[in-house]
């Protein structure tokens, strides 16, 4: 977690950094893209910072308030990362369309040298990033991933306009880019939702998980229900029926029940024996 908060924290000052940077690059270049870009990291900084704060506040211990923990925090600190994000991804495709309209020219050298500077840069962090699975490093890659990508398609654009003289080139760009990671961001909403549902998690074998648990040595299983906290830690109830009971037995069949729990990676579970 630390080390998450940590990361967060570097690709807050990183978004600072380069929103400045753009904006001054942009106005010198002329590009729409840089400049667009430049808003973006901008609305990309206070949404990291955002996720920072409710990355912070998930790692709270259960209370009297949230009895279940405050781990749904990080999940909803993901939600308005991606959503702001969002934002800012239509402001930049709106700019890109009308630009593509009434095209201007481009400074492309300059965004070549910015291209290589934002490609270097954001390579190192997003490599660093990527191996976190979580809803809020997931959103957060996806604006890493966002600007890798832009930067890479930023300066082989760059040569082509500085070659054949295509500034409209750089509207089209940015417009590819942005769809790209528009359909992104909107497949990590429709995942947040799901976990707000609580809906099974996902990849979680629940057929799999039911026939284990249909081998023990219990008259039935009545109920069993899965959801997930945050994504990344799942939950179990059971209920189950039983004809029998003494200590040998009840102790076995726990012990059976936690084994099986383990290998689903489930976090907690809640075990309720009715005797028949």
């Amino acid at each position: 977690m630390n080390d998450k908060r940590k990361n967060l924290a570097i690709v807050f000052f990183l978004n600072i950094f380069f929103s400045i940077l753009e904006l001054v690059g942009g106005i010198f270049t002329n590009s729409i893209y840089i400049l667009s870009d430049s808003f973006n990291d901008f609305v990309d900084s206070v949404s990291v910072g955002l996720a920072y704060f409710f990355e912070k506040k998930s790692l709270k211990k259960a209370d009297k308030k949230y009895t279940l923990g405050y781990k749904r925090y990080s999940v909803l600190g993901a939600l308005i990362t991606s959503v702001v994000l969002l934002i800012g991804l239509g402001f930049m495709l709106y700019s890109a369309v009308v630009r593509l309209l009434y095209p201007e020219e481009v400074e492309s050298s300059g965004i070549f040298w910015l291209s290589v500077f934002g490609l270097l840069v954001y390579g190192i962090v997003f490599f660093k990033m990527k191996r976190k699975k979580d809803f809020n490093s997931r959103a957060i890659n996806l604006h890493m991933l966002e600007d890798l990508f832009g930067w890479a398609i930023a300066l082989i654009g760059s040569l082509f306009m500085q070659i054949f003289e295509f500034d409209f080139l750089d509207s089209v760009l940015s417009i590819c880019v942005t769809s790209f990671i528009i359909f992104g961001v909107i497949k990590n909403i429709f995942d947040i939702f799901s976990i707000f549902l609580e809906k099974i998690p996902k990849n979680f074998d629940i057929n799999g998980y039911l026939e284990e648990l249909n081998k023990l040595e219990i008259n039935s299983l009545k109920e069993v229900k899965v959801w997930s906290l945050d994504g990344e830690s799942s939950v179990s109830i059971i209920k189950i029926e039983v004809k029998k009971i003494n200590k040998k037995y009840l102790e076995k069949l726990r012990a059976d029940i936690l084994d099986i729990t383990k290998a689903y990676n489930i976090e907690s579970y809640t075990l309720e024996i009715i005797k028949v």
